[in-house]
């Protein structure tokens, strides 16, 4: 879980340095950071039947 906490400060930080306002579809994502979310979201302990939204999965990680 720590990793996915790492995860989150990064993306934090790129999005405090950037001032300008980005629309979501001309955003541009770290892939191989997408793909290390991916595999510690795998190897989380989550019932994915049970998450329905965001608030929900930062509840059950403890985010």
């Amino acid at each position: 879980m720590a990793s996915i906490v790492v995860i989150v400060a990064i993306a934090t930080l790129v999005r405090d340095n950037n001032t300008e306002f980005v629309p979501p579809a001309e955003r541009v994502y770290p892939q191989h950071l997408i793909g290390v979310a991916i595999d510690l979201l795998k190897a989380a302990d989550v019932d994915w039947n049970q998450v329905r939204n965001i608030e929900e999965l930062q509840k059950t990680l403890n985010l």
